[in-house]
């Protein structure tokens, strides 16, 4: 929730979580966020000299860029282990994402050499009618769908989690 600018009610949020169990897809996409832009300093989490943006204020950098985080220690996803645990749940993640002022663009996770690394995918960009973004992981691992068909665990996990959230107006649709 923390890619809604401060000003958004909890009831205005949008999230769209589903996985296609047969093909195993796991699909995430936010609606009317701030999108995941990137900073004065780089070109979509790549410094001029190529090396990873590593701005605590690049939202792209932040999330490409596994190993520091752009928030603090108290803050929602201050520990990165959400979007760590994303990408390693199959064999390819493509992420895209659509800022307020029209810019877009996309990336793919996947294992290179024996590592997981990422490469900016204009080719897989897509604009969105309103900003946001978009994660989509594919093949994804046994034991990752094992838990994923596991409706009652699933809800269990958000009630427990985001019950402030849900308590203050999230659509449970």
């Amino acid at each position: 929730f923390d890619a809604y600018s401060q000003s958004t009610q909890y009831k205005d949020m949008k999230l769209i979580f589903k996985y296609d169990a047969d093909n195993r897809i796991f699909y995430y996409r936010d609606f009317k966020t701030q999108g995941m832009p990137h900073c004065s300093e780089c070109d979509w989490g790549v410094k001029p000299d190529g090396k990873a943006c590593t701005n605590d204020h690049c939202g792209w950098g932040c999330y490409h860029n596994l190993a520091y985080s752009g928030k603090s220690g108290s803050s929602l996803g201050s520990r990165g282990m959400g979007k760590s645990l994303r990408i390693e749940s199959g064999k390819r993640t493509l992420i895209r994402t659509t800022l307020p002022d029209g810019r877009y663009i996309a990336s793919v996770w996947q294992i290179v050499d024996g590592d997981w690394q990422w490469k900016k995918a204009p080719e897989e960009a897509k604009k969105f009618s309103n900003a946001g973004s978009e994660m989509i992981t594919y093949d994804v691992k046994e034991k990752v769908h094992d838990e994923l068909l596991n409706y009652n665990d699933i809800i269990k996990a958000i009630q427990e989690k985001w019950f402030r959230l849900i308590d203050k107006g999230v659509d449970r649709k």
